[in-house]
């Protein structure tokens, strides 16, 4: 069908105005290209700031999130997305410092250990080996999954497990 090129010229003219109305009207948020958007929300639920990268298949977002705070990144195309959290240099030579010390204990107390001690140290030990490993690299992976058709939207949450009794604190993501 063709439209004389008045016709076109006012129907442009019209959805401007209409966009105008809505700007004036306090509406600017509106974004018109969600539809077939994929997210990952990330958040914080430890007792302190942390920096998180967002990569999504076609997006790569870095926030810092205050306690409690959220960090949303929308992409528009399915597949993996990782999640890793940045620790500056203070932080990150203070969380491998304390964790070289656990580990070093764990492995001391292996030595004299009763047994139900044992058994607690070896469940901790991989742990702590485990975080020391994912140090090499730039940051804490902290979750990678997929989003698809069936799931779009995807939560990540992040919680700082308190040092007790000398022992460091360690990020334990919830990737959902």
């Amino acid at each position: 069908m063709r439209f004389a090129r008045g016709t076109q010229n006012r129907a442009i003219a019209g959805l401007l105005a209409l966009v105008g109305a809505l700007v004036l009207l306090g509406c600017e948020d509106i974004s018109f290209g969600e539809v077939g958007s994929y997210s990952v929300r990330v958040h914080n639920g430890g007792p302190q700031a942390v920096s998180v990268i967002i990569q999504l298949p076609d997006k790569t977002a870095q926030r810092k999130l205050a306690p409690g705070a959220l960090a949303d990144a929308v992409g528009y195309e399915k597949g993996p997305y990782t999640v890793t959290i940045i620790l500056d240099t203070d932080a990150r030579a203070t969380y491998v410092a304390g964790l070289t010390q656990l580990r070093d204990r764990l492995r001391t107390a292996q030595q004299t250990a009763t047994t139900d001690e044992l058994r607690t140290i070896l469940s901790q030990l991989p742990l702590v080996e485990s975080e020391l490993k994912k140090l090499q690299g730039t940051g804490l992976p902290a979750c990678t999954k997929s989003l698809t058709d069936q799931k779009r939207n995807a939560i990540v949450g992040l919680v700082y497990n308190q040092p007790v009794a000398g022992n460091p604190g360690v990020w334990i993501p919830s990737c959902g």
